[in-house]
């Protein structure tokens, strides 16, 4: 195991790489040299670079420090009873998300771990359990809070549309967009 110093080497080598260079642009002897370790000081601790990408980004989202971090749900910390805040506290939700999967780095980040999870089930399940579910567990809490009734099929139905663009490349989801996904997935629980 790399000791914590390298492992932040090694973090931010593979993210500056994989920004610069695509998910074609990812290999060991990239983010070796990129992180000024040798090969085998990588292979001790991650098995392949997608491995090491997944890693850095767990790490990532626990570092909101970072330069990049991954947006936690909005939390004004206040009980949200009438309809129109709910709206507008999922409105900001969504487009916070947008704003984390479309831009750069971030874009080609996420890009190269879908790819990895595509073909790799080892890295499917991890970033499934380590970093999805958690994610999603946090954003259907804030939307609970906000009072909807079922706050899981409301983040999923949130979700789908921005995923959907982001996989497809699609233009970047604009707030009118956003508005309207809000009112279809508020209105497809009552």
């Amino acid at each position: 195991m790399a000791r914590p110093s390298t492992m932040s080497k090694v973090h931010a080598a593979v993210l500056d790489v994989i920004a610069e260079r695509g998910p074609s642009g990812l290999s060991m002897e990239g983010i070796a040299a990129r992180a000024g370790v040798g090969k085998q000081t990588l292979y001790r601790t991650w098995p392949t670079p997608s491995a090491i990408l997944f890693d850095a980004m767990l790490a990532r989202s626990r570092d909101q420090e970072a330069p990049h971090p991954v947006t936690p749900a909005p939390d004004s910390g206040d009980r949200v009873d009438e309809v129109d805040d709910v709206h507008s506290e999922l409105v900001r939700l969504v487009m916070d998300t947008v704003a984390e999967m479309f831009t750069e780095p971030n874009a080609s980040v996420l890009r190269a771990l879908a790819a990895a999870i595509q073909t790799d089930p080892e890295v499917g399940m991890e970033y499934r359990t380590r970093l999805l579910e958690p994610q999603l567990r946090q954003l259907s809490g804030r939307v609970a809070s906000l009072g909807v009734s079922d706050p899981d099929s409301v983040t999923e139905l949130l979700m789908a549309p921005v995923f959907y663009r982001w996989f497809t490349r699609g233009p970047e989801p604009d707030e009118e967009e956003s508005r309207r996904w809000v009112r279809a997935a508020l209105a497809a629980i009552v």
